[in-house]
């Protein structure tokens, strides 16, 4: 069963994960919208060498200066079979990525931004998309 989650914040609006050790998150079937934070509306990694790892959720409404859905500032994200819609920021309305990012069979449709609406990503960084729909963004 999926959990909703509201919330302002700073960094992280739902979620903000942090470390400078190696561990893996997970993000299960849930839905996470309507948050704000100034980097990662829905969910944000910053400064750690962890994996995390989003599946069969869905993050909408969040909003964010970066990274309206995602902010990404690690070693891994991996998003598998998500649904990132109608999420906005400055820069990265779905995902903005600093580090490495795996989008697998997932949407990331209709979110907005100054900046790369569906996903920006740094200089230096990698993105993979797998099997998905980046539309209307």
């Amino acid at each position: 069963m999926g959990v909703s989650v509201q919330v302002v914040a700073q960094t992280g609006g739902a979620i903000y994960f942090t470390s400078t050790q190696y561990y893996t998150s997970d993000v299960l079937n849930c839905t996470i919208s309507n948050n704000s934070a100034v980097c990662g509306g829905g969910i944000a990694s910053i400064n750690g060498s962890e994996t995390i790892t989003a599946r069969d959720s869905t993050l909408f409404g969040n909003s964010a200066s970066q990274g309206g859905a995602f902010f990404n500032q690690s070693r891994l994200l991996a998003v598998t079979n998500c649904a990132l819609l109608d999420n906005s920021a400055a820069q990265g309305g779905g995902i903005y990525n600093a580090g490495l990012v795996t989008v697998t069979d997932s949407g990331i449709t209709d979110n907005s931004a100054g900046d790369s609406g569906g996903v920006y990503n740094a200089r230096n960084n990698r993105l993979t998309v797998i099997g998905s729909t980046v539309s209307g963004n």
